[in-house]
């Protein structure tokens, strides 16, 4: 009996090796592709003093948690999925899915944080504190996140345990998984995607309903003056404005369904084994096959947020012009 336990756990291999072989190559261009997006960006907003705005420092923010992403959250997932064991140690068992965790996090509260900052910009003519400047805030903004995320994330930290599978005294193998209490890990997971999923999205929609809203009231206002030349030219100033911040509705609507799209299955997948933990009629293979394309779209958030709020950001767009190298 023994000997038999011992020959199906030796195979470490989870998947076949065909999907083996497809995951890495899949895997391997999302994290390029991620670090191709991203790195420009975050290069030029450094070296470039000029760009050190409330919108383009939450940018800032947004970038780093991506390339965290392509550098912690992509490669560690897919060794996971790949092996049965856990041959990297307790230290990288518990920190790893910490750091993903918080990177996740921080994603989502930046994404909140670049909507509400818009909104902001175009329904008020100048900040809510005047005592305290757009940068300092974008600066306090970005350390309360990174804050939160941390805090939100530290019960994966405590909960992460490198775990000895053995079978009648013989080890057969180590194992890197998350050992909650009773009933407490489902409530994590409903926490986590009321998070990171839901408080984004509703952000997201509420501030590009109150932006077409405004705008809309002010194209009113515009249709009822009197067509004395004053008011024309008011007019046309405001017109050009409503024009360049319908922008900016635009992108947030296309900012909510990317960001739909990516995260919704991951959060419904993981909220699901969770609830009916003992309930899943799936295989393991056919879990992992499911989990890993649910976080493969959710990882290729990395590349569609710096899409839409970064190179869709007129100040950025013109920060490349003036390079040469990054000219486009």
């Amino acid at each position: 009996m023994i000997s038999e336990v011992e020959q199906y756990f030796s195979n470490d291999r989870i998947l076949d090796a065909e999907i083996e072989i497809l995951l890495i190559c899949v895997y391997f261009v999302l994290i390029v592709t991620t670090l191709i997006i991203n790195a420009p960006i975050l290069v030029i907003i450094l070296q470039q003093k000029s760009l050190w705005k409330p919108n383009t420092l939450l940018l800032l923010n947004l970038v780093t948690s991506n390339v965290s992403a392509a550098f912690v959250c992509m490669p560690f997932t897919l060794i996971s999925s790949l092996r049965r064991s856990w041959t990297l140690g307790r230290f990288v068992c518990k920190i790893v899915p910490f750091l993903q965790g918080k990177t996740v996090f921080v994603s989502a509260g930046t994404v909140t944080s670049i909507a509400i900052d818009r909104l902001i910009c175009i329904l008020y003519s100048r900040p809510i504190n005047p005592k305290i400047s757009g940068v300092n805030l974008s600066y306090r903004y970005s350390s309360l996140i990174w804050l939160i995320a941390i805090i939100l994330n530290f019960p994966i930290f405590r909960f992460q345990e490198l775990v000895t599978v053995a079978f009648q005294n013989v080890t057969l193998f180590d194992i890197c998984i998350e050992v909650w209490p009773e009933d407490v890990r489902f409530i994590y997971t409903l926490l986590s995607a009321l998070v990171a999923f839901f408080v984004p999205v509703c952000s997201l929609i509420i501030c590009h309903i109150k932006i077409s809203h405004f705008l809309n009231t002010r194209l009113k206002a515009i249709k009822n003056q009197t067509s004395s030349r004053s008011n024309r030219l008011k007019a046309d100033s405001t017109r050009k404005e409503i024009r360049r911040n319908s922008k900016v509705t635009l992108n947030l609507m296309i900012g909510t369904v990317a960001y739909m799209i990516s995260w919704l299955p991951l959060n419904l997948f993981n909220l699901y084994v969770d609830y009916y933990a003992t309930e899943v009629s799936l295989t393991l293979k056919q879990l992992y096959v499911v989990f890993i394309i649910c976080h493969l779209l959710a990882m290729s958030s990395a590349i569609s947020n710096t899409m839409i709020y970064g190179y869709m950001n007129t100040n950025i767009r013109k920060a490349f012009k003036v390079v040469k190298f990054f000219r486009f």
